[in-house]
């Protein structure tokens, strides 16, 4: 079943698909969340093996949530470049706990930005 958003500061994450320049594959995605405020999660870390890129766009992101009535998903909006964001929680075709991060209120529905599997 999938986690919800206060929950994935419990899990170890790694990139696996990307489509932005500032998140790679095989990068940590690391959250945080305080119980003080029970309708944020942050995402604190990107921890990039390979420094080839940053992930400042990124890091120290709030996501609230639940986002459409969902406690799988959160929504927030990067750091530098304000792009907003959701991100979900699934399973994917293997059956392994993934984070789909996409962009939002684009349209009908935005481009994936990055996944990232939990194990990693």
């Amino acid at each position: 079943m999938p986690y919800a958003f206060n929950d994935w500061h419990n899990h170890h994450w790694k990139v696996d698909i990307s489509y932005v320049s500032d998140v790679g594959i095989d990068d940590g995605i690391v959250f945080t969340f305080d119980g003080a405020k029970p309708a944020v999660t942050k995402l604190s870390d990107v921890a990039c093996g390979h420094g080839s890129h940053s992930g400042g766009d990124w890091e120290a992101m709030e996501c609230g949530g639940p986002y459409k009535g969902s406690s799988q998903m959160a929504s927030g909006r990067t750091k530098t470049s304000l792009t907003n964001i959701q991100i979900e929680s699934s399973l994917n075709k293997d059956g392994v706990e993934q984070l789909v991060c996409k962009e939002r209120d684009v349209g009908g529905g935005g481009g994936v930005c990055w996944t990232a599997v939990e194990g990693g």
